[in-house]
């Protein structure tokens, strides 16, 4: 049964009139009951009895029937629920309002005290702990010694609230909201990568510049603000043709609003389209900031490479020396394989430092280093002729050739841009001195271009001559690896130099020492023969280090000293040295003392050493 069968319920009474009686007032009738499915609305309850009756004289409302009715308006039994317990009647409604007999409410103190003065602006709090109103009384704050309302007056007219509102008055920060508008309200035409680099590369660098500003030195060619770092980014920032297509079209269709809020790289772009050509005039700037310094390296290095090949053709010394190894070599291979040779590859001769001696202390190198120090000091002179070679090692055709060809291009692309765009008849704005800078420049860059094109002519010709010289392919030898040869082959001949220089050294101590131990071998049979006590001749410390120095020469003798122990530094050698000048000198003092003490008659006073004296000093 749905709820459009229900019966609505019957309308509440009127109020009685005036003049009647409470216990005259009938009781109303019950609203009629219902029969209602599991899905029915509860009955309303019945109406609040008319305010000004006593509550003696109203009766309690009457329960509601258990009876309902069914959709046929036949009675039913009781309702009861799905577990068939009956349902219980609602509850009795709420008892009327302003009943005489209804207990007062609690008075609630105020929550605030009201002022009369407020400050026109928001100011600082004062952190203060607040009581409540009932918590004040008997207090400091509930005495009316005071009158709060006198004194508000009085330091509103001596001015104290003006004062401490201005004191203390809160800052209101608008200019970061005014910002944070200004961004939401950005225009940028832009992609958002080129946008960011502008700023990062460019817009850093002009905060206390302004756009306008910019323009005008790039037009004067201000050598002191457009330097190389400046026109890099110019030039990788540069925008493209739809680019500035689409900021021409915003610019000439946008309003004064739209324009101021055009975002700061989308700006600095439009104010930069404005200069006649940019993009070519930058290109242009940049080859003239960097031409100095790619012609001042490119010619330094052709230089070197030039020279380091006339002074490899022209070393008689160098030659000289190559044909010394070719007659060792053929000598020392034999009837083998690889003797008899005509001639060999010019990287061989870094070969002769692995060629070790027969007790493997000394190589070919350090042989041939000797040789010629002792024996042909002429052929020493080559070292000065391959000087040049270290500088022209480090050269890569790679890197001349890139250096060589940007040069030529970018000063083709100067000629051209000069030629068709800025030639008899063109008339420079004012402030623009890019058509007079560039031809000055022009007229400079052909004249150095020029010379470099002498110069790598002649150092061309000159590497390929040397190389084929030396029997090698000029095509797939490239300098450095060419010069690297000879580099090596250098400072692997000053290596052996050093060497061989600190085994001499070693051997001439060691020599020395043998023969000061000779020497005092020889006092002592002397002092032996005449009868003196030489039992404490000679120390401990002597004695070891003279067995030292004799175990050295005789494995330098033998030929067991290898090469490591010949390189151990110069440190190692000062240090040996020092020890073995100490130890001459000690037996030369007792030698010294033995002699006194042979000579002397006088017995009556102890002899003491020299030397004991000087320790005692």
């Amino acid at each position: 049964m749905t709820t459009t069968g229900i019966p609505p319920p019957p309308p509440p009474p009127p109020p009685p009139p005036s003049g009647i009686s409470a216990g005259s007032i009938p009781i109303p009738p019950p609203p009629p009951p219902a029969g209602v499915s599991t899905n029915s609305i509860p009955p309303p309850p019945p109406p609040p009895p008319p305010t000004g009756i006593s509550s003696s004289a109203i009766p309690p409302p009457p329960p509601p029937p258990p009876s309902s009715f069914s959709s046929s308006s036949e009675p039913s039994k009781t309702e009861n629920d799905a577990s068939g317990i009956p349902v219980p009647a609602p509850p009795p409604p709420p008892p009327p309002s302003g009943l005489p007999n209804a207990p007062p409410a609690p008075l609630m103190a105020p929550l605030r005290k009201t002022m009369r003065y407020q400050p026109d602006v928001k100011t600082r709090a004062l952190q203060w702990t607040k009581m409540q109103a009932n918590f004040i009384n008997k207090t400091v704050w509930a005495s009316n010694d005071i009158d709060e309302m006198a004194l508000e007056d009085e330091l509103e007219t001596i001015g104290v609230f003006d004062s401490i509102q201005e004191l203390f008055a809160q800052k209101v920060i608008e200019r970061k909201k005014r910002q944070k508008q200004e961004r939401k309200q950005e225009i940028c035409i832009l992609d958002s990568k080129k946008a960011y680099n502008i700023n990062i590369a460019l817009l850093a660098k002009f905060k206390h510049i302004t756009f306008a500003d910019v323009a005008t030195r790039i037009l004067s060619i201000d050598d002191k603000f457009c330097t190389e770092n400046l026109l890099s980014n110019l030039q990788l920032n540069v925008p493209t043709a739809e680019e500035m297509g689409k900021l021409s079209v915003f610019v000439k269709s946008a309003s004064e609003e739209e324009l101021e809020q055009l975002s700061k790289p989308d700006t600095f772009c439009v104010e930069m389209m404005k200069i006649d050509r940019y993009k070519e005039r930058i290109d242009n700037m940049l080859f003239r900031c960097t031409f100095n310094e790619k012609y001042q390296q490119l010619a330094k290095n052709m230089s070197s490479v030039l020279e380091a090949s006339i002074a490899l053709k022209d070393s008689s010394s160098f030659k000289e020396l190559l044909r010394l190894i070719l007659v060792l070599g053929n000598f020392m291979n034999g009837t083998t394989f690889q003797g008899g040779a005509f001639g060999v590859k010019i990287s061989s001769i870094n070969k002769l430092v692995d060629t070790k001696g027969t007790e493997g202390d000394t190589t070919l190198l350090h042989f041939l280093v000797d040789t010629v120090e002792s024996k042909m000091p002429r052929l020493h002179g080559f070292l000065d002729d391959l000087q040049e070679t270290g500088h022209a090692c480090r050269v890569t055709l790679q890197d001349m050739v890139k250096d060589y060809n940007e040069i030529r291009s970018g000063l083709q692309k100067l000629l051209q841009e000069l030629d068709n765009h800025y030639g008899d008849d063109y008339e420079a704005p004012e402030g623009d001195h890019f058509a007079k800078t560039m031809y000055a420049f022009r007229n400079e860059a052909i004249d150095k271009f020029e010379q470099l094109e002498v110069r790598y002519t002649s150092m061309d010709v000159a590497y390929k001559d040397v190389v084929t010289f030396y029997g090698e392919n000029p095509d797939q030898m490239k300098p450095d690896e060419f010069f690297g040869i000879f580099k090596t082959f250098t400072s692997s001949w000053e290596r052996a130099m050093s060497d061989n220089k600190s085994a001499r050294l070693k051997l001439e101590n060691m020599e020395r020492v043998r023969r000061l131990d000779e020497e005092r071998k020889e006092r002592i049979k002397a002092q032996k023969l005449r009868g003196v006590d030489t039992s404490d001749v000679g120390s401990t410390s002597n004695d070891e280090d003279k067995n030292i120095m004799d175990n050295l020469l005789d494995k330098l003798r033998a030929g067991e000293l290898d090469t490591s122990t010949k390189r151990r530094g110069e440190r190692s050698a000062a240090r040996q040295q020092a020890r073995m000048q100490r130890s001459e000198s000690v037996l030369a003092l007792q030698a010294e003392d033995l002699l006194k003490s042979i000579q002397t008659d006088d017995t009556s006073s102890p002899f003491v050493p020299r030397s004991r004296l000087l320790a005692q000093n």
